[in-house]
């Protein structure tokens, strides 16, 4: 049973929570009554309670740039990123949401151009936020993949990101298209389970950002400038960025 939580095709989204499927019906997501059983109220019968990060998310073909959302709060800033991919692979590069409008963010690539698996598992460094859900100390979003193409395995339309945020620092688990039940923010996801159609197994990451600079609206939508630099131990690095941040405060005033 699909439990709809937001059904807006003005803005051309859906995202919904997928029940659990039934042992007692053949494994369809379908309940199992007796016929003379008197149904009065939607609670009779969906009596389960389905997992925050297992939300699913559809969207109107076209309406991609509309279904923009602003980013969530962790993701809302220039980062270093570490991604630690289920291949046992690593990349690492910048991560940037500031440069827009922050709904769309932006990787570039230090290490590991050539892994297969890649943040938001998009090839071209471009992603959308689109689905924003923060459930007490945890977010839970979904970011879509800008590329040209896609596939079900390795470049997929849609990724899950459960995330942690301190204040400062992000830890992701990304998965392609939808998160396991139990997923947690502080490793790679454990269910590599294939989802159906592929009879591939489903790929992920952890995601470790360290931000260097946060987003700050002014007027116009205009960044304020460099707010943060955390992280770095080499003198050489700190020197580099508070000069791009005082180039870019001048440029800004």
């Amino acid at each position: 049973m699909a439990y709809t939580a937001d059904l807006n095709f003005s803005i051309g989204m859906i995202f919904r929570f997928i029940n659990s499927i039934d042992e007692d019906t053949n494994r369809e997501r379908t309940i199992a009554m007796i016929d003379s059983q008197d149904i009065s109220i939607i609670a009779d019968i969906c009596t389960t309670t389905t997992a925050t990060e297992l939300f699913q998310i559809m969207v109107r073909d076209g309406f991609e740039n509309d279904a923009l959302q602003l980013c969530s709060e962790p993701f809302l800033g220039n980062f270093s990123f570490i991604l630690d991919d289920t291949l046992n692979s690593e990349s690492t590069g910048i991560l940037n949401s500031c440069s827009g409008s922050e709904t769309t963010i932006n990787m570039t690539y230090s290490t590991g151009t050539s892994n297969t698996l890649k943040v938001g598992f998009s090839d071209g460094g471009y992603t959308g936020c689109m689905v924003n859900i923060k459930s007490e100390s945890q977010y839970y979003t979904s970011w879509y993949n800008f590329d040209s193409s896609s596939d079900l395995t390795i470049n997929p339309r849609f990724t899950c990101l459960i995330v942690k945020y301190d204040g400062t620092n992000v830890s992701a688990s990304q998965r392609v298209r939808m998160c396991h039940e139990g997923q947690s923010s502080t490793s790679k996801p454990s269910d590599t389970t294939p989802l159906y159609p592929s009879f591939t197994m489903t790929s992920g990451g952890l995601l470790t950002l360290i931000p260097y600079e946060t987003c700050v609206v002014k007027n116009d939508n205009l960044r304020a400038g460099c707010v943060q630099t955390v992280g770095f131990t080499s003198l050489q690095h700190y020197f580099w960025l508070s000069v791009l941040c005082l180039m870019a405060t001048k440029l800004i005033w």
